[in-house]
């Protein structure tokens, strides 16, 4: 037993020796593992990172993949073409982008072309441009195009002067009652329309009630010559009657015809219809003193200057009746612009109280007079008013175009744009929903024109209104690398011909 037990004393001093050893051990070497442990993880952190940037970066040049022919379309000449500008049939011809989804585009011609007829044109880019564009139904749909045609004219030559609204006086009627006359009522009121010939007022007048019972007994001082006359004819026929009663009772029966007629242009005079004067003959006409007033022209009750009860003289128009469908413009010019005026002229009229708003109308004629203290000369335009928005008594300023024979052509600034780099217009095609985007090299710029030099001529529509969004059309789907081929029937075409690709 105390081998066993000295045998097991040696045991447990060995057991702790060993721990002893080993916790001296972890003493010595507990911070070196630790600085080992951190250093892996932080490679293993280093190896995830350039992994996932590598990854990012595949993705990011998968995702640019499809930009990289819409951004060489903007080198130097001397890079040649964009790899994306494929000849007909080719592979590249039609590609799809994200940018340019829904628009097709037709191969560009060559910089140095114009449009006409592939002319050499000085001045241009080497820069190709997109020629052609077909919008969807949907583009065309959601965008506001206008087109203009291109005026012949020159930006230089625009006269703009004060000018002042006023009514076309062929088409203002004044009334008022021929005798004196008492109102009665009025029928029509202010600013209501009335057709011509219709009634507008009713008077009372003693003159006309007179006339009207003179008419009376001249009518049947009429009939009773006729009754003669035809009685002695009969009698004569009989051989009762002689030749002499038979040509005294013809001369009673024609003047009493002449005074019937007489009385009645004095009624017409008076403003009294057909229909009304044959009313006082079969006895319907009750008051005799009493007639309507009627207008010869169409138009709005303009002006009302008088009350029921009121007495009018035969010399006053209380009265007015105004059609302002169309407007006239007076004009001041200075006499130094007359060597270049004249009838006809093309002129633009703008009027502070409507800024956004102009009008577009001509001279019609000028005055041979000078007006002795300011040195103007009177000039008058007329200009459509259908929507009545001119009121007479505006004040605004016109631009007249003076020489419309001129080399030059205007079209509206907002026709012009600048696509990849160059100044350009956008005309429609023969194909629907089709346009083509035609440089052009500018002018002088005068009241809202400018003036373009070796492009459409003067007579071609252009887009005005909405050229911005047909820009911004073009630009997205040139970035998109959307040239499709020309079709077969406009190969010879050249630079002209359309895409037809689907919507």
């Amino acid at each position: 037993m105390a081998n066993d037990a000295s045998d097991d004393g040696r045991e447990g001093a060995d057991r702790r020796h060993a721990s002893d050893g080993a916790q001296e051990h972890r003493q010595r070497r507990g911070p070196l593992g630790r600085l080992r442990a951190l250093s892996a993880a932080a490679w293993l952190a280093v190896g995830l990172s350039v992994l996932s940037l590598v990854l990012a970066g595949a993705l990011l040049l998968l995702w640019l993949e499809p930009f990289d022919s819409g951004s060489s379309a903007s080198n130097s000449p001397d890079d040649g073409p964009p790899a994306s500008q494929a000849q007909p049939g080719s592979a590249d011809t039609r590609r799809g982008g994200p940018a340019g989804r829904g628009t097709e585009l037709a191969p560009p011609a060559p910089a140095n072309l114009s449009a006409q007829g592939g002319t050499p044109r000085a001045g241009s880019s080497a820069a190709d441009l997109p020629r052609t564009l077909r919008l969807t139904a949907a583009q065309f749909e959601r965008m506001t195009l206008d087109l203009v045609p291109v005026q012949a004219g020159s930006a230089e030559a625009v006269i703009t002067a004060p000018a002042t609204v006023i009514f076309d006086q062929e088409r203002v009627t004044e009334l008022g009652p021929r005798v004196e006359a008492k109102l009665v009522r009025m029928i029509a009121g202010l600013g209501e329309w009335v057709e011509a010939g219709a009634a507008v007022a009713v008077f009372d007048s003693v003159a006309v009630g007179q006339a009207k019972a003179r008419h009376l007994a001249l009518e049947a001082r009429l009939e009773t010559a006729g009754a003669e006359y035809e009685r002695e004819r009969r009698l004569a026929r009989q051989q009762i009657s002689s030749e002499a009663e038979v040509l005294a009772a013809r001369a009673r029966f024609r003047e009493a015809q002449a005074e019937a007629q007489a009385s009645r242009e004095t009624l017409r005079l008076y403003g009294l219809s057909r229909q009304e004067i044959e009313q006082i003959q079969a006895g319907q006409d009750a008051r005799l003193s009493t007639y309507r007033l009627h207008t010869p022209q169409a138009g709005y009750v303009q002006r009302r200057a008088l009350r029921p009860g009121q007495t009018v003289r035969g010399d006053q128009t209380p009265i007015r009746i105004v059609d302002p469908s169309r407007m006239w413009v007076e004009i001041a010019a200075f006499e130094q612009a007359l060597p270049r005026l004249d009838t006809g002229q093309p002129l633009r009229l703008t009027v502070r109280a409507l800024p956004q708003q102009e009008f577009d109308g001509e001279v019609f004629w000028i005055s041979d007079a000078l007006d002795r203290e300011a040195r103007t000369v009177r000039l008058l335009g007329q200009v459509p008013n259908p929507e009545r928005a001119l009121r007479a008594g505006m004040f605004g300023e016109v631009a007249i175009r003076t020489r419309a024979d001129a080399a030059s052509a205007l079209v509206p600034v907002t026709a012009v744009q600048r696509l990849e780099g160059q100044s350009v217009v956008f005309r429609p095609t023969a194909q629907q929903r089709t346009f083509r985007a035609e440089p052009v090299a500018t002018g002088a710029e005068a009241d809202g024109y400018l003036e373009i030099i070796g492009g459409p001529a003067p007579g071609a529509q252009v887009v005005a209104e909405g050229a911005f969004e047909l820009k911004t059309a073009f630009t997205a789907a040139a970035k998109s690398g959307q040239l499709p081929a020309a079709p077969a029937a406009d190969a010879g075409a050249g630079n002209d011909a359309t895409a037809d690709g689907g919507d």
